[in-house]
C-alpha cells in the first residue's frame, strides 16, 4: 500500500509539471538532478574509508582466529571450518607463533584410570587406600560444583575402602582426599609396577554400568610419571627433556580441548593418550620435567612414537657424479628428484646427524619399499632399537575374523591381499583384500594395523627375540609376501614401532647421544621456525 501511494504521488507530480509546458518540464528535470545527486552522496564511499573497513575486517578475522581453541580449529560434528577459515587460521598462527588460549600452563589435569591392563574405562569395583589417614566426601546432591561436598567417613592409615556401582545410586560423585603430601593406592589394580601411587584427589563417578575413576593431579607431577612410562629413564637426558616438552604439549592441548565439554576427564592413562603411572618415576624423568617446566610446542598436539622405520644402508648414500650414468637397482630413475631432503618425522641415526648425508627415498612404490626393507640399516639407527626390523606369520583365519569385527565384511576365504597405497615414507595407507568374488579396501594406518594384529602370534625382532600379546601390528611400515591361499598363512615383515607421526623417541635418544640438546631434537622433528616459539608461559 505504501509503495502504491508513492507511485501515485510521482504520477501526480509528472502530470502537474507537464501541464505547465516548457517551464514545467525544465523544473522537473532540475528536481530530478538534485535528487540523483543526493542519493549518489548517500551511497558513495571514499577510497580511504573503504581501505579502513577492509583493514578492520581483516583485523576482526585475525582476532577471531587468535581466540579459536584447538578443537574449534579441528573439523568435527560441532565445528566444520571452510577452506578459507583454515587459511586464515594458518596465517594467524604464523603471525602469533602460538595457537593456545592459555595465559599460564594449567595447574592440574584429570586422568581417567582404566581397569586392569587398561581394558575398560569403567570398573566393576575399586579398592582405595593410603599410607596416611584420608577422608571420603560426597558431592552435594544436585550441585554441579564438586567443591560443594559433605564428609562421609574418615579412614586411617592403610585402611581400605572398597566400592562398586551397586553400593550407591547412579549419579553419585565420591571424592577421596588424602592427607597433605600423600597419595592413594589401588591394591587390586593391575599395572606393570606392583604399587603405583596416585597423588592428588580421586573422583568416583557412579554410573549404571560401573565406576569411572578419575585422578585429579598437578600437571607437572602427572608429566613426571608420563615421561617415566613413555620413555626409558636410561635414555640420555636431552631426549627425556624433548619427551617432557612433547608430553606437556599433548596434555595441555587435551585440557584445552575438554574445558568446554561436559566430561569427567581430560584423557585416560593408556596408550590411547599418554601412559601414566605404569613405571616408577625416576630421578631422570623428574629432572627432565623440572628442567623444561612450562615449555610447550605451538601445535594442536605434539605426537611422538617409539621407533621409526629406517631405509637400508644402500638407500642412505647420495648418488654422486660418477654414479650418474648408473641405474638404481630398484628404480629406473636416476635424477636428483629421486632423492628428497629429510622430513620432520624421518628416522634418525648418529651418522645422519654428524655428516648430513641422509636423504629420504620416495618409498611409495611397493618394489622400492620391499628392497629397502631387505637392506640392512645403519647399526646406529634409532638408538640401536630392536624394532627397526621385525617379521611375523599370521593365520589368515584370525585376519578374516578381525576384518569382520572391524568392518563388518565377511569372507569365507581369502584369495588376495596387498598394500595398495603407501605414503612417500613407505607407510601403508591402504590394504586391498579379495575373496568370494569381491574386494574391499582398508584405509588408514591404524585400521590396517588392527586388521593385521598379531595378538598371541609371536613377532620376531631384529635379534631373534619374540614378542606376543600385541593388539596392533608394530607399525604400518610392512611388506606382505605374495599370498598362497593353500597355506592359510600370511608372511609379514616390517620395521619400526608406532604410528610414525611426530618425534621418534629412539631417534631422539640417538641425537642426544651425539650431543644434540632437546631443542635441537625438537627442531629436527617439528621444524625450526616453530621451535623458536617454545618458551615458558
Amino acid at each position: 500500500m505504501q509503495k502504491m501511494t508513492k507511485i501515485r504521488k510521482k504520477n501526480l507530480f509528472f502530470m502537474a509539471a507537464l501541464s505547465l509546458g516548457l517551464p514545467g518540464s525544465l523544473f522537473l528535470i532540475a528536481c530530478l538532478l538534485v535528487r540523483y545527486t543526493k542519493n549518489s552522496e548517500k551511497v558513495k564511499i571514499p577510497e580511504n574509508t573503504l581501505e579502513t573497513i577492509q583493514e578492520r575486517t581483516a583485523q576482526n578475522i585475525f582476532e577471531k582466529v587468535q581466540k579459536r581453541t584447538v578443537t574449534e580449529n579441528t573439523p568435527d560434528e560441532n565445528s566444520q571450518l571452510s577452506e578459507t577459515n583454515h587459511t586464515e587460521t594458518n596465517q594467524a598462527k604464523k603471525k602469533t607463533g602460538r595457537n593456545n588460549t592459555f595465559e599460564t600452563i594449567p595447574a592440574t589435569i584429570r586422568v581417567c584410570i582404566r581397569s586392569d591392563h587398561y581394558e575398560n574405562e569403567l570398573h566393576d569395583s575399586i579398592s582405595i587406600t593410603s599410607d596416611a589417614p584420608w577422608t571420603l566426601f560426597e558431592a552435594e546432591e544436585n550441585s554441579s560444583n564438586l567443591n560443594d561436598r559433605k564428609e562421609i567417613q574418615k579412614f586411617g592409615k592403610e585402611e581400605v575402602f572398597s566400592v562398586s556401582s551397586a553400593d550407591f545410586s547412579c549419579g553419585t560423585h565420591l571424592i577421596a582426599v588424602p592427607s597433605e603430601g600423600n597419595g592413594f593406592y589401588f591394591p587390586e589394580l593391575q599395572r606393570d609396577i606392583p604399587k603405583p601411587e596416585y597423588e592428588g584427589e580421586i573422583y568416583l563417578y557412579v554410573e549404571k554400568d560401573g565406576l569411572f575413576v578419575v585422578n585429579e593431579v598437578e600437571l607437572e607431577t602427572y608429566l613426571k610419571s608420563v615421561v617415566a612410562s613413555e620413555m626409558p629413564s636410561s635414555y640420555p637426558m636431552e631426549a627425556l627433556k624433548a619427551q617432557a616438552v612433547c608430553a606437556r604439549t599433548y596434555a595441555v592441548r587435551r585440557i584445552e580441548a575438554q574445558k568446554n565439554r561436559n566430561s569427567f576427564s581430560d584423557l585416560d592413562d593408556s596408550v590411547s593418550f599418554q601412559v601414566y603411572n605404569n613405571q616408577i618415576v625416576s630421578d631422570a624423568s623428574a629432572h627432565a620435567v623440572d628442567e623444561t617446566k612450562g615449555e610447550i610446542l605451538p601445535f594442536s598436539e605434539a605426537l611422538y612414537y617409539s621407533t621409526a622405520y629406517v631405509p637400508g644402508s644402500e638407500f642412505m648414500k647420495v648418488p654422486d657424479a660418477e654414479d650418474s650414468d648408473k641405474k638404481d637397482s630398484v628404480s629406473d630413475e636416476s635424477d636428483e628428484e629421486f632423492w628428497k631432503m629429510p622430513c620432520f618425522n624421518a628416522a634418525y641415526s648418529e651418522t645422519e646427524y654428524l655428516n648430513g648425508t641422509y636423504h629420504d627415498l620416495d618409498l611409495s612404490d611397493n618394489e622400492v619399499f620391499d628392497a629397502s626393507l631387505k637392506a640392512l640399516p645403519d647399526e646406529n639407527a634409532e638408538y640401536g632399537s630392536l624394532w627397526v626390523r621385525w617379521h611375523t606369520v599370521l593365520d589368515v583365519s584370525s585376519v578374516l575374523a578381525q576384518l569382520k569385527q572391524q568392518s563388518g565384511e565377511e569372507f569365507s576365504f581369502l584369495e588376495h591381499i596387498e598394500v595398495s597405497k603407501r605414503s612417500s615414507t613407505g607407510q601403508a595407507n591402504e590394504l586391498l583384500l579379495g575373496g568370494n568374488g569381491r574386494a574391499i579396501r582398508i584405509e588408514g594406518e591404524y585400521e590396517i594395523r588392527s586388521v593385521l594384529a598379531p595378538k598371541e602370534i609371536p613377532v620376531c625382532l631384529n635379534n631373534g627375540q619374540e614378542i606376543t600379546g600385541l593388539t596392533l601390528l608394530p607399525s604400518a611400515w610392512l611388506s606382505i609376501e605374495p599370498y598362497d591361499s593353500q597355506t592359510g598363512k600370511l608372511f609379514l615383515s616390517g620395521g619400526g614401532y608406532g604410528h610414525g607421526t611426530g618425534m621418534s623417541q629412539c631417534g631422539a635418544a640417538a641425537m642426544a647421544e651425539e650431543g644434540a640438546d632437546y631443542r635441537k631434537i625438537l627442531d629436527y622433528y617439528y621444524g625450526e621456525s616453530e621451535l623458536e616459539h617454545v618458551k615458558d608461559l
